[in-house]
């Protein structure tokens, strides 16, 4: 349970989603369809994340007192997992994170795999024909001076630190298609 709340929870869920929120803030107006896709699933975090700063995760707070181990170390494992997902960003992709693992057919059943799937196709689906609605051409997206200052900001090495991101895996977003997976994975981390 130390592991789940501390890495996957808190670290690869709650402190990851932070850049995103934050650039989108930062970079789009209230009307931006794409800050009206992600806004809802970012609903309260920032606040949720700083309670659980002073209550939660702090020396003396709750995780230190009822689960191992020392909580220097539990913050240590929620902020490396967090910089291992943005310096990996394309590694996450549901399906790409289990061909990594080798784990698409195998085991035969798996539950979270086959169940997670069926979801993350669905959310892909969506945030395509969103990205096809919000976007007439891959042209017309590139050309978005405010998806691209989202984008700068998150790659930025002084902002997101995201890597491994984008198309081709070099930090650019040429593609609606590219852009639908992108959103996807924000979705499903925040609230899938």
């Amino acid at each position: 349970s130390s592991y789940f709340e501390g890495v996957t929870h808190f670290g690869r869920t709650h402190l990851v989603m932070e850049p995103f929120m934050i650039a989108a803030n930062v970079a789009f107006h209230e009307t931006h369809p794409i800050r009206k896709l992600l806004h809802p699933h970012f609903e309260g975090t920032l606040h949720i994340n700083q309670g659980a700063v002073d209550a939660l995760i702090s020396e003396g707070g709750v995780i230190d007192k009822i689960f191992p181990p020392p909580i220097s170390i539990t913050q240590s494992l929620a902020v490396a997992s967090c910089k291992d997902f943005l310096e990996n960003f394309n590694d996450n992709m549901f399906d790409v994170a289990f061909q990594k693992r080798g784990t698409t057919t195998l085991p035969a059943e798996y539950p979270f795999r086959d169940d997670g799937m069926l979801l993350w196709k669905a959310i892909k689906d969506w945030t395509y024909k969103y990205s096809t609605i919000a976007y007439s051409s891959d042209a017309q997206m590139r050309k978005d001076p405010w998806l691209k200052c989202f984008w700068d900001l998150l790659v930025s090495p002084s902002g997101g630190m995201l890597q491994k991101v984008g198309d081709n895996n070099n930090g650019k977003l040429h593609t609606r298609r590219y852009l639908s997976e992108f959103l996807a994975l924000i979705i499903w981390t925040s609230s899938g």
